[in-house]
């Protein structure tokens, strides 16, 4: 009566690793989770269902097999249930379009391949401040500058006379 598969939710390739090395799973265990998180990004515990998907779709889950589901929420919240496969399972879901490419031969992430720049600090127009207190003029009034290369550089002033 031991467990067959592990459901942990797709947070991070870190989180995978680490309950990996926590519960030494090998990577045929920690398969559906990394293509999970793959395919559909960080979806927290909500991707427990894709991961669980995964499984059935590369038809793993057999009649009278094990299952524990893992998720944690909020602080310290930590939750775990045990599931057992009633049926063998022949329904489509969600990965019925590209369960045949899966597990890809590299899992570089074709959308941060074509998107990353979104996260380039210098083709943004807005920009971090080094602190807040840059913003306060001497006079306790406050600064509103517009991003460098953008406009005029022009800055009002509120500040009591």
């Amino acid at each position: 009566m031991g467990i067959d598969h592990f459901c942990i939710p797709p947070i991070s390739t870190d989180v995978v690793d680490a309950f990996g090395k926590g519960l030494t799973l090998n990577d045929y265990d920690l398969e559906p989770t990394r293509m999970a998180l793959h395919r559909f990004g960080n979806t927290s515990a909500g991707g427990l269902w894709y991961v669980l998907g995964y499984m059935e779709a590369k038809k793993r889950l057999k009649r009278g097999n094990r299952l524990l589901m893992i998720s944690f929420g909020a602080g310290y919240e930590c939750n775990s249930c045990m599931w057992e496969v009633m049926k063998d399972l022949n329904d489509a879901n969600v990965w019925e379009d590209c369960i045949e490419s899966y597990p890809p031969k590299t899992l570089t992430n074709s959308f941060m391949e074509k998107y990353s720049w979104i996260n380039d600090e210098c083709r943004s127009f807005v920009r971090k401040s080094k602190s807040i207190a840059q913003h306060f003029n001497t006079r306790g009034g406050l600064e509103w500058r517009t991003a460098k290369g953008f406009g005029p550089g022009w800055r009002q002033r509120h500040a009591p006379e």
